[in-house]
């Protein structure tokens, strides 16, 4: 894959076909990992991308852009949708399924359903310190549990019963 300028962040699709780039253009390049080739270059854009998420089977990419989270219509090359938050938005996953947006800010982790837009789970991970950021959010590959990666450490939750799920993070559950 070829390079074209500093990358902020990287992710690769449910499938593994295709990656999603943001870099410090304040673009998203779009690659095809089959072959290597740069497909789409969307942007610049007016700030910078924290993450970007490509969803090719339904033509789309989700991406942070200050407070929002944008649904972009690659067929389109316009935006579907915005899902405006009330801070910036420092992380976001999509769920195994394609349904799902887990979205974090200043604290909080909400996981909502794309169609609905229905917020179906909520946490405040309450970190105690001046530092609110989460680094990294992702669903488990099965999608029942979520990970929040943040300056105090991990923390995961069951989606369903909203319960922490205690882990050490080398795959072993803790009782």
């Amino acid at each position: 894959v070829a390079s074209e300028g500093p990358y902020s962040q990287a992710n690769i699709s449910t499938w593994g076909n295709f990656m999603a780039v943001s870099n410090s253009e304040k673009t998203i390049l779009l690659y095809d990992l089959r072959n290597g080739t740069l497909i789409d270059k969307i942007g610049p854009f007016n700030n910078y991308i924290f993450e970007a998420i490509p969803n090719i089977n339904e033509g789309r990419i989700y991406f942070t852009l200050e407070n929002d989270v944008i649904i972009y219509d690659l067929y389109n090359r316009s935006k579907a949708d915005v899902i405006s938050n009330p801070s910036r938005v420092s992380t976001l996953d999509l769920s195994p399924d394609n349904k799902y947006l887990a979205i974090c800010m200043d604290g909080f982790l909400y996981i909502q359903e794309i169609a609905s837009k229905q917020i179906v789970f909520m946490k405040n991970f309450n970190l105690q310190t001046n530092k609110k950021m989460a680094y990294s959010v992702s669903f488990t590959q099965d999608g029942k549990n979520i990970m929040v990666y943040t300056a105090k450490g991990m923390k995961m939750w069951n989606i369903e019963s909203a319960e922490e799920v205690k882990m050490d993070f080398t795959g072993n559950k803790l009782d």
